[in-house]
């Protein structure tokens, strides 16, 4: 999974900062086809919650998800992370002196990269919480994220990439199993009134036979 979120660029010290996520905020939707309600669109949030214990002793920062450009990795001490009511703020102190790691400052000074992107992945035996949204819509927040691979500048995430499209089908497949316990749910509900009403219907007839 990725997601954009904005950074910071101090050209002095070279330095990157940034939110890679930012807790409780909407993924760009994933567009599910539903045979009773046709396109539902699925926004993925992360919580503070799903985010403990996750692994990151060996996370990397990159660009545009490039692994063969790191710009900084946790167990090397050149990437930093900290977490606070926001989200989980990446750093790192200074960049490399190699060719990508300058032309990423000439691209943020002219303001050619604006976000930053991560990519994790989540514990699919705990699945996700969804809930239905005013608009149609639904949220899935993971209830745990096992591992953040990378987290760093990107100069247009998208949604989904390689990695999230293989996440995106256990997704789905969360979607659809809401959708078949919600029809469970609904026929039950239905059978529980028309048996309501079978019992109404009776009394009256014994109410009118009374009379």
């Amino acid at each position: 999974m990725n997601r954009n979120t904005e950074f910071s660029f101090d050209e002095e010290n070279r330095s990157f900062s940034g939110y890679g996520i930012v807790f409780d905020s909407d993924s760009l939707p994933l567009v599910i086809q539903d045979r009773d309600l046709g396109e539902v669109k699925v926004y993925e949030q992360i919580t503070r919650e799903s985010m403990e214990g996750a692994n990151v002793d060996d996370m990397i920062s990159a660009r545009d998800h490039n692994f063969s450009q790191i710009l900084g990795r946790t167990s090397a001490g050149t990437l930093e992370l900290s977490v606070d009511d926001k989200g989980v703020m990446y750093r790192i102190p200074s960049l490399p002196d190699t060719t990508y790691a300058n032309d990423l400052q000439v691209s943020t000074s002219r303001g050619d990269i604006r976000g930053s992107s991560f990519t994790f992945s989540i514990d699919w035996e705990k699945g996700y919480d969804i809930q239905e949204r005013s608009d149609g819509g639904l949220v899935a927040k993971p209830r745990q994220i096992t591992k953040v691979y990378e987290m760093g500048p990107v100069t247009n995430p998208a949604y989904p990439d390689t990695t999230a499209e293989n996440r995106s089908a256990g997704l789905v497949k969360a979607v659809e199993a809401f959708f078949q316990r919600k029809a469970e749910d609904d026929a039950v509900e239905e059978n529980i009134n028309e048996d309501q009403m079978s019992d109404l219907e009776k009394r009256l007839r014994l109410e009118e036979a009374a009379l």
